[in-house]
């Protein structure tokens, strides 16, 4: 190589890599866009809309929560998906129905583990077994012990088919052997309200959408899906302690973004959510819902996405669950 190409290639390299650093540098000069693919008043959204907060105040640029609710969760995550992989588009998610949506829907225009990469982990939250406060069960054993002795007559509402609210419920139903009938609505709202109107017994609900209502002593919280106690319901017993053995069930709220992101790009993103979660504020917000955060490794939110992709596909399978 002679002395002008030697010197032309050396350039270009300092030129590539001056203008990456100021890249970085520069990153973001713009809003951010944070994608929820559930309709507001949720906890997607409520979580959404508390990082998203902290993380405009960290990077000096809105973080726009941008709500696409739609066939589960398969219209927002598509549009997430699809969006330009370039730092500014995050979408929230929910390790539990974005595991779940291959089973459930045959043409999906995403692949929820190869067209996303991992931001960061937010928090991990276990359902609940509520009922109306003037249900006739006052604890998981009456409740029990009145679903099997009427098999077929009572309901259960849920946010809509293939929702993780239905899908915690299948799973109970194959692993205790109640037999009662799903009855979907359009979003947590709306299958509160059935609860509480009498048209459905019970419901398998994430803390923050219930949380209001038990407080308020309309809804009875009977038992928690994960294999601990929650702090905020130290008396509310778990499915596993209460004989449905080895149920374990648990959501983990995270951040991805459209795969080929940059990389430099991911880790600033995942740097400044690691830090957010730690604030004491944010972590007080959480548990308010419900949910604890977690500090892991941004690959462990794809890992726990992979691992479940199976078994809710045995849980749809079993149940023949079809979306609308």
């Amino acid at each position: 190589m002679n002395y002008f190409m030697r010197h032309l290639l050396v350039g270009m390299v300092t030129a590539v890599l001056t203008f990456s650093c100021f890249a970085q540098q520069d990153y973001p000069n713009h809003m951010l866009k944070l994608y929820v693919p559930m309709a507001p008043g949720g906890a997607n959204d409520i979580f959404a809309r508390i990082v998203g907060q902290r993380l405009t105040d960290r990077l000096g640029q809105s973080v726009v929560i941008d709500n696409r609710p739609g066939a589960g969760i398969t219209v927002g995550t598509g549009i997430a998906a699809k969006s330009a992989p370039d730092g500014y588009n995050m979408l929230i998610v929910n390790s539990i129905m974005l595991s779940a949506s291959p089973a459930l829907y045959k043409n999906l225009s995403y692949d929820p583990v190869e067209d996303f990469v991992p931001v960061g982990t937010l928090a991990v939250a276990p359902y609940v077994l509520v009922v109306a406060s003037d249900f006739p069960a006052k604890n998981f054993k009456e409740f029990m012990d009145l679903m099997k002795a009427n098999p077929g007559k009572y309901n259960y509402s849920s946010s809509g088919v293939g929702s993780s609210p239905h899908l915690i419920a299948e799973l109970f139903k194959r692993e205790t052997g109640v037999n009662a009938t799903h009855v979907p609505y359009k979003g947590g709202g709306p299958s509160v309200v059935g609860i509480l109107s009498g048209d459905a017994a019970f419901t398998f609900e994430s803390i923050a959408t219930v949380m209001s209502m038990i407080k308020s002593g309309k809804m009875r919280l009977l038992a928690v899906t994960s294999a601990k106690r929650m702090s905020m319901f130290p008396n509310a017993p778990t499915l596993a302690e209460s004989g449905v053995t080895g149920f374990d069930v648990t959501a983990i709220y995270g951040l991805v973004a459209p795969k080929g992101t940059p990389k430099e790009y991911v880790q600033r993103l995942s740097k400044e959510v690691e830090v957010v979660i730690q604030a004491p504020d944010v972590k007080d917000a959480f548990l308010q819902q419900g949910a604890e955060t977690v500090s892991l490794p941004p690959e462990a939110l794809s890992a726990k996405i992979k691992s479940e992709v199976a078994n809710w596909s045995k849980v749809i399978k079993d149940a023949d669950i079809k979306p609308d």
